[in-house]
This record gives structure tokens, C-alpha cells and sequence, in this order.
């Protein structure tokens, strides 16, 4: 039986770039904070890096926003840690914001909202368990980082040169349109269905 595997895709009209003005040069993550690898990526960066963070970095910002966020969250009392916590408009709370952050350490499958930042432009620093069923090259169109030092450099990278971050999001964003456009994967599907009934 023939199969064919399609990729996560998403609609390049309804991600687009039009941006209310300039974004806030500013750290975020969002995702559903009842999903374990969630809670447990967020609580890892709040206690190893954030701390490095704000020592080098004093000015730097960080949104959490998601559904179902916990009570711990809600009662953080750290400096320049913004909890939002459900968003109205995710696509619009990402493009608000320039560097979306993924520490992911465990859990599988794409996950979704790093393909919708690159799509929208953001800088993304994941995990490489965060970024697995993604094309990428590290340091081109996404960084990689594994542990608190890398995750630090990273951040310090794309917060000290808005450039390179916005660089970074120029071509993540060609890389989703390019491997993970619906349009794109829904043509390939027909000629797969047209292959397969010949």
C-alpha cells in the first residue's frame, strides 16, 4: 500500500506579517501550561537561566502567556517576567514580541507553536527536542541550545544584535513557507492521490 507523510502546514494568508508598528524587543513563550513538557521547560529556564539573564542583561523582558496557566506562575516575583497567561490572539501576542524561546526536554511530535513564531517572523532558541520534524539550520534560521549556558548565549546573541534577530526570523520564516505551506502540501497530496489511483 502506498504511503506518503505530510508535515505539519500552515496558511501563509492568515500569517501574515502586517505588524502594528514595531515589536517589542522582548523574550516569550507561549503554549499550554497544563502539558507537562511545558511546565517543566518554563520552571528549568525560570530557575537555571533566567538568573544569568538578568545579571548580564538587565533590560530584558519575558512574556509567558498560554492556557491553563498554573498557580505558581500567577505568584512569580521576578523582575521583568510579564505572566499574561491566556492571549486573545496568539498570532498577534507573537508578533508583538521579537524572540520566542522553546526549552523543551521532553514530550514528541512538531510542535506547533514554533512553526506559527517562524512563520510569523520570530526568532526562535529551542531545545533540540523542541525543534524535532523541522528542516532547520542552527544558528541560520533557528538556535539550538541544550543547556543553560548555550540558552543564555543565545538569548544574549539575538538581545544584544536586534539584527541578527530579526535576520534569524527573515529566514525562519521562508523555511515554514517553503516546507510547511499548506498550499504547497496540499498540491503534493493531489499528486500523490493522482499517482496512487492511475
Amino acid at each position: 500500500t502506498p504511503v506518503k507523510t505530510v508535515s505539519f502546514g500552515v496558511d501563509p494568508d492568515k500569517l501574515n506579517m502586517d505588524e502594528q508598528g514595531e515589536p517589542e524587543h522582548a523574550l516569550f513563550h507561549i503554549g499550554s501550561m497544563n502539558w507537562m513538557p511545558n511546565i517543566e521547560g518554563i520552571q528549568w529556564f525560570l530557575q537555571e537561566v533566567w538568573p544569568m539573564i538578568s545579571e548580564a542583561l538587565p533590560d530584558v523582558k519575558l512574556y509567558l502567556a498560554g492556557r491553563e496557566m498554573p498557580e505558581w506562575a500567577w505568584q512569580l516575583n521576578l523582575k521583568n517576567v510579564e505572566v499574561v497567561g491566556e492571549v486573545p490572539d496568539a498570532y498577534e501576542f507573537m508578533k508583538s514580541k521579537t524572540i520566542s524561546i522553546a526549552p523543551l526536554f521532553s514530550g514528541s511530535g512538531i510542535r506547533i507553536k514554533i512553526i506559527e513564531s517562524m512563520a510569523l517572523g520570530r526568532a526562535v532558541i529551542s531545545t533540540t527536542i523542541g525543534a524535532e520534524g523541522i528542516n532547520y539550520t542552527n544558528n541560520e534560521n533557528i538556535l539550538i541550545a541544550d543547556d543553560k549556558q548555550s540558552f543564555f548565549e543565545a538569548v544574549k546573541v539575538l538581545y544584544e544584535d536586534k539584527q541578527k534577530a530579526k535576520e534569524t526570523g527573515r529566514k525562519a520564516r521562508q523555511l515554514i513557507l517553503d516546507q510547511h505551506n499548506n498550499n504547497l502540501l496540499v498540491s503534493k497530496m493531489v499528486e500523490f492521490y493522482r499517482e496512487v489511483i492511475k
